[in-house]
C-alpha cells in the first residue's frame, strides 16, 4: 500500500464512466467522460456553484466566501461517492499524494472542511511540507498490483 501519485488521484476524482452524462460538466477522452477540471469530485457544475458544490464536498466555505457552518470534518459517506464508489475525493480532508512539489514539499489534492470551494476542484494542485502538522491533513492509500 502506498499513497496514490497526483496523477492517479486526479483521474479518480474525475472519471465519470464510458455512458453520456446527462449534465454539461464532463469534458470526454477517447469514449471515456471526466468531470471538468474546474469541479469538485461529482459535481454537475464548476466549484462556483455553490449548492452543486457543497452537495458533494465537504467544505468551509462557499464560493463567495460566506460561511457554511462547517466546522470539522465530517463523518465518512455523508456525501455521495463519486463514479468508482470513493468518497471525499473533494473536500472533508486534504489528500496526501506521493508527488514531491518543489523539493520539500509533497503534493495535496482535494481541499477540506477548513477551506473555500475553490480549493475542491478536482484540477487543482497544491502541496505543503510534510513535516507541518494540521487538522485538515488527510491521506488515503492506493495499492499497486
Amino acid at each position: 500500500f502506498r499513497l496514490p501519485t497526483s496523477t492517479e488521484y486526479e483521474f479518480s476524482a474525475r472519471y465519470i464512466g464510458t455512458t453520456v452524462p446527462s449534465h454539461m460538466n464532463y469534458v470526454p477522452n477517447n469514449g471515456v467522460y471526466y468531470y471538468k477540471g474546474n469541479s469538485a469530485s461529482g459535481a454537475t457544475a464548476s466549484y462556483t456553484d455553490d449548492a452543486v458544490t457543497m452537495a458533494v464536498a465537504v467544505i468551509g466555505f462557499k464560493y463567495n466566501g460566506d460561511l457554511t457552518g462547517v466546522t470539522g470534518t465530517a463523518e465518512v459517506k455523508s456525501k455521495p461517492a463519486n463514479a468508482l464508489g470513493l468518497y471525499d475525493m473533494s473536500g472533508n480532508m486534504w489528500k496526501w499524494c506521493f508527488d514531491w512539489r518543489i523539493s520539500t514539499d509533497r503534493v495535496m489534492r482535494g481541499g477540506s472542511f477548513d477551506n473555500n470551494a475553490e480549493c475542491a476542484q478536482v484540477g487543482s494542485v497544491y502541496s505543503s511540507s510534510p513535516y507541518t502538522p494540521g487538522s485538515s491533513y488527510g491521506f488515503r492509500v492506493a495499492r499497486s498490483e
